[in-house]
């Protein structure tokens, strides 16, 4: 009896620490997966923002005209840094113009956001009347709709990704949430070194006085940065979110 009762022990002790090994392997896989979700999510929206020309369907075919809307174009481009003020971690000012901003609680605008996708409550392109909209027909991208400014006044700067079964079904109730994330989007001046006549002397372009006071299209007239942060679950309070973050140059088509 003392043998069995000292292999039972033995085997407890074991399972016991077996066990305990499952909750490590599971969280590790569920990190793993939010990683590679994460990196395509990223992927996903620099191809959107290279490609989206227009406020709506149908897209421009000429690359050119793309890549004004993302950099340079007063209506639909994205805002550089200094337009995403992040302020306690947790509100955004946005600046639409230089006499008004608007303030964007994260944690608020997510809850709301899960509460809506949730209840099915998630609207087609160009649909505005709940709170958050696709950004294109079949995505799990949506943007905020923030009133009483324009429709799409977070359009190219904020927006919140799902993914899990029939994410990309419009209305569909009670959805499974296998990863939620937010985008912050900007662009940034790329500076570059270059080499001027006679071979000798390297300055810098565009010129140090272009990227502090320089007119939009000098600043953007060959080449620009889209930056992306992502932070992920929604559930959780920025603050306390992974984040990671991406950033692709994209040159201007001739």
């Amino acid at each position: 009896m003392i043998e069995v009762l000292l292999a039972l022990a033995v085997i407890a002790i074991g399972m016991t620490t077996i066990l305990g090994l499952f909750p490590v392997g599971l969280k590790a896989s569920r990190q793993a997966v939010a990683e590679n979700s994460s990196a395509n999510v990223a992927d996903q929206m620099v191809t959107y923002m290279r490609v989206m020309g227009e406020t709506s369907p149908p897209l421009p075919a000429d690359p050119a005209i793309n890549y004004n809307a993302t950099f340079t174009d007063a209506t639909t481009a994205l805002p550089e840094y200094s337009g995403l003020n992040l302020s306690g971690n947790t509100t955004i000012d946005i600046r639409e113009n230089a006499s008004g901003t608007i303030s964007f609680n994260i944690d608020d605008e997510s809850k709301k956001f899960l509460d809506e996708y949730k209840l099915g409550e998630i609207n087609e392109p160009g649909d505005i009347i709940y709170e958050f909209s696709r950004v294109a027909q079949g995505w799990s991208v949506f943007v905020p709709v923030m009133r009483p400014s324009t429709p799409y006044s977070l359009r190219r700067r904020v927006y919140f990704i799902v993914q899990g079964p029939s994410s990309a079904v419009m209305n569909n109730v009670n959805r499974v949430i296998d990863y939620s994330a937010m985008a912050l989007v900007w662009k940034d001046t790329v500076q570059i070194k270059r080499l001027e006549s006679g071979g000798t002397v390297w300055s810098n372009w565009p010129s140090d006085a272009i990227m502090t006071s320089g007119t939009i299209l000098e600043k953007y007239q060959y080449s620009g940065k889209i930056n992306i942060e992502l932070s992920w679950p929604l559930i959780m309070p920025y603050k306390d979110r992974k984040k990671r973050y991406y950033q692709v140059v994209i040159n201007k088509p001739n």
